[in-house]
């Protein structure tokens, strides 16, 4: 186990979500995260270990499930940000799986 090394982007002064409008699972559509965790510190974590240390989650909103970094991951307390919003998907459909990180 390495530790990942804090790590705090400065807030967004204007940030908009992605918007995916046609993700089917079935059709092995995924969801890339790589360009976004390619820029935090030097670590190589799957969706299983980002999600167990607070750096991802995905949590629902109405019809749709919202994804969503934390820049510190578990360290500073909770600080997400949405990155994208899946619609008309329920959040426990977003399986670790479905991520490329």
């Amino acid at each position: 186990y390495i530790a990942p090394v804090p790590f705090t982007p400065a807030p967004p002064t204007r940030f908009t979500p992605d918007v995916i409008t046609d993700f089917v699972a079935a059709e092995l559509d995924r969801i890339d995260l790589g360009a976004l965790f390619d820029s935090f510190p030097a670590f190589d974590l799957s969706a299983a270990q980002l999600r167990a240390q607070g750096w991802l989650r995905v949590t629902q909103s109405g019809a749709d499930a919202l994804v969503q970094v934390d820049g510190n991951g578990s360290l500073g307390g909770a600080s997400f940000l949405t990155v994208a919003v899946v619609q008309n998907t329920l959040a426990s459909a977003l399986t670790d799986t479905l991520f490329m990180v």
